[in-house]
C-alpha cells in the first residue's frame, strides 16, 4: 500500500514537470527517434520539414494553466494519500506499551529501573497537566475553609510567593496507619486525621516545586478596611461575659485601666478589636501576659 502510494507520488511529480516544461521535454524524444539522412538536400529538406511539424505539435499542445493547477492537485492527493498510507501501515507497538496522559504539559516523576536490569514493580511515574498544591486541614479548619477562596503561598526554601486559590476541600477524613503512607499526600505519615485540600495556583508553578513543601494561608475571611488590632494574648474574658484589654499610661507604670472590647476577625497571633466601654486608640500599650507591648495598631486584617 506504502509503494503504490510512493509510485503514484512520482508518476504525478512527473506529470507536474512534464507540463511546466514542454518543449524541453519534446526535444528530448525527438532527438533520440531521429536517423542519418541518405541523401543531400533532398534529406535535408525532409528534415527541416519535420523540425517544423514537430515545433508546431508543441506549440498546439502547450498545458494551460488550468492543466498546471489540476497536476498540481493531482500532486498534491497522491502525497495525502502517501501520508495516510504511512500513518496506516507504519511502525507500531504493543497498546500495552502506550500510556494516555489527561493534558500537557508532562513530567517524569520518577524511573523505577536501570537500563539492562530486569523490569519488575512500577517502571515509571508520570504526572500531567498544572502543578497543583495538596495539602491538609484540621478539622477545626475544615468549618473555615471553602472552594473559592484566596490563598497566599510561600516557599520557605527559595522565598518564592504566589497567589492561589482553594480548588477543593474533602468531606471525609485522611489519616495513615502506622508506619503506611498516608492516604492524603499533603499528611505526614502517622500524623492526625485531617481533611485534603488541594489548591490551585494562579500563574502556575515551575516543575523545579514539584514535592517541595509549601506554607499556605487562606483568607478566611476580610474587615474590608484598616481595624484596630492587638495581640491575641492582650484579650481578658471575665467571668461576666465581658471581654476586655488592660491599657498603660506611658510614664505611669502603675496606671492601668481595662477597656471593654468587642473581638473581631483574628489573623497572625492578632485579632480585630473595637471598644464597647472606654477609649482605645492606636498607639496605646497594652497588658500581654505579665509584660506591656505596643498593642494598638491598625492594619487590614485578614
Amino acid at each position: 500500500m506504502v509503494a503504490k502510494a510512493e509510485r503514484e507520488v512520482r508518476d504525478a511529480e512527473r506529470a507536474l514537470a512534464t507540463m511546466r516544461n514542454p518543449v524541453a521535454n519534446q526535444d528530448a524524444s525527438q532527438s533520440g527517434g531521429r536517423g542519418t539522412p541518405d541523401a543531400g538536400e533532398q534529406d535535408l529538406g525532409t528534415q527541416d520539414e519535420t523540425e517544423e511539424d514537430a515545433a508546431e505539435a508543441v506549440e498546439g499542445s502547450a498545458p494551460t494553466s488550468g492543466d498546471i493547477e489540476g497536476a498540481q492537485q493531482d500532486l498534491a492527493d497522491a502525497r495525502t494519500r502517501l501520508h495516510r498510507a504511512r500513518e496506516a501501515n507504519g511502525p507500531m507497538l504493543p497498546a500495552s506499551e502506550v500510556v494516555v496522559l489527561q493534558g500537557f504539559p508532562a513530567r517524569v516523576d520518577s524511573v523505577g529501573v536501570q537500563l539492562g536490569s530486569d523490569a519488575s514493580g512500577k517502571l515509571m511515574t508520570l504526572s500531567a497537566g498544572a502543578l497543583m498544591i495538596r495539602s491538609s486541614l484540621t478539622p477545626t479548619d475544615r468549618g473555615l475553609v471553602r472552594p473559592g477562596q484566596k490563598v497566599r503561598i510561600l516557599s520557605e526554601l527559595t522565598g518564592m510567593t504566589a497567589q492561589g486559590t482553594v480548588r477543593s476541600v474533602s468531606d471525609t477524613l485522611a489519616r495513615a496507619a502506622k508506619g503506611q503512607a498516608p492516604e492524603d499526600p499533603g499528611m505526614a505519615a502517622g500524623s492526625a486525621a485531617g481533611f485534603t485540600m488541594t489548591v490551585k495556583p494562579q500563574d502556575g508553578l515551575s516543575s523545579t516545586y514539584v514535592g517541595q513543601e509549601v506554607r499556605l494561608t487562606v483568607e478566611a475571611a476580610t474587615s474590608g478596611q484598616k481595624v484596630l488590632v492587638v495581640p491575641v494574648s492582650a484579650i481578658s474574658a471575665g467571668s461576666d461575659g465581658r471581654t476586655t484589654v488592660t491599657v498603660t499610661t506611658p510614664g505611669h507604670r502603675d496606671a492601668r485601666r481595662r477597656v471593654e472590647v468587642q473581638v473581631g476577625a483574628g489573623g497572625d497571633g492578632c485579632v480585630e478589636v473595637k471598644p464597647v466601654a472606654g477609649e482605645l486608640l492606636e498607639g496605646d500599650k497594652v497588658i500581654v501576659g505579665s509584660q506591656d507591648t505596643s498593642g494598638g495598631d491598625r492594619r487590614d486584617r485578614k
